[in-house]
């Protein structure tokens, strides 16, 4: 008789190979079976779409940008006589100060054909500041304002202007410069030159501050 532990040992592989068949069978059993929801390895995520850029800011409604050959276009345009420009700013107190007066002589001057212009040299993110103010005034809207680069309107008014506001000029018929006032404009000093103006005086020249020395 053979000892049972013969017996088994000629068994024994047989039975092991059966088991880890089995155990295979249900291994992939198992994995067919698992969700399909594991990302795979070559997958990307697609970027992220690019924002469109900013469109350009639009100036206030009640505010009208002009360069010099507009401004003389409009000049043109009005038939005055004649016109007086001021350049100003929102932030010039030498402005705010001067502008109430301009706006009542501007009254007093209109039967007569003198218009005015107001030109603001603000900056875009000044001009809300400018439009209150001529509100404030009850001045003339929309505000015109300078875009940009000042140099080429500053040469355009006047070669020698260095671009000191206030700065007052004013035009004739053909917008030619006759009159030009450097800073604050006094009304004893603009009143006489204007009405000369219209009574066809000499008046060409300029107005500028006196330069006093130490010892004054």
């Amino acid at each position: 008789m053979r000892p049972d532990h013969v017996l088994c040992r000629q068994h024994l592989p047989r039975r092991r190979l059966l088991v880890l068949a089995v155990s295979a069978l249900a291994f992939a059993a198992c994995e067919d079976a698992q969700p399909s929801h594991r990302p795979a390895a070559t997958q990307r995520l697609p970027a992220p779409p690019t924002p469109p850029a900013p469109a350009p800011t639009a100036p206030p409604t009640d505010l009208k940008e002009i360069d010099a050959p507009a401004l003389f276009e409009q000049m043109r345009s009005r038939g005055k006589r004649g016109t007086v420009v001021n350049v100003w700013a929102s932030w010039c107190g030498s402005c705010r100060e001067e502008i109430p007066l301009l706006l009542e002589l501007e009254k007093a001057m209109a039967p007569e054909g003198i218009g005015f212009l107001f030109v603001s040299a603000d900056e875009p993110k000044d001009y809300l500041k400018a439009i209150e103010l001529m509100r404030s005034w009850s001045g003339p809207l929309p505000v015109l304002a300078v875009p940009g680069s000042m140099k080429p309107f500053k040469l355009a008014m006047h070669p020698s202007w260095k671009g000191a506001i206030p700065a007052t000029f004013l035009f004739d018929d053909a917008q030619k410069l006759r009159h030009f006032w450097e800073g604050p404009v006094l009304e004893h000093e603009i009143t006489p030159i204007l009405q000369g103006f219209l009574a066809g005086d000499p008046i060409d020249g300029e107005t500028r501050p006196r330069v006093t020395g130490g010892n004054e």
